[in-house]
């Protein structure tokens, strides 16, 4: 019976570790350049951070360079604090975005 439960522990303490081994800190984004691969026999594979953007929010407090999306554009914030809501209203919001897309 001493014999099962060893292996029994032997055989969790090497789940644990081949399962931690999965796990990392950093996700990494790729794409593919298709148009280039299509008139070539090699693909081009370009890794990079994940930028993400959400919705605008006038209650939050942005920095330099966070992303947002408002009616459908996405903007990126050149000051820091809360800003104007990107695309809306007259040309000084303009003066918080840069579109992006």
């Amino acid at each position: 019976m001493k014999k099962k439960y060893n292996m029994l522990k032997v055989a969790i303490m090497i789940f644990v570790v081949l399962s931690t081994s999965f796990v990392t800190s950093e996700t990494l984004a790729y794409w593919v350049d298709v148009q280039g691969a299509q008139n070539s026999t090699t693909a081009t594979v370009t890794t990079g951070e994940w930028d993400q953007a959400f919705p605008y929010d006038a209650n939050t407090s942005y920095q330099v360079g966070d992303l947002v999306t408002n009616n459908g554009v996405t903007y990126e914030a050149k000051k820091s604090g809360t800003l104007r809501e990107p695309g809306v209203g007259g040309g000084g919001w303009n003066r918080d975005w840069t579109v992006i897309g």
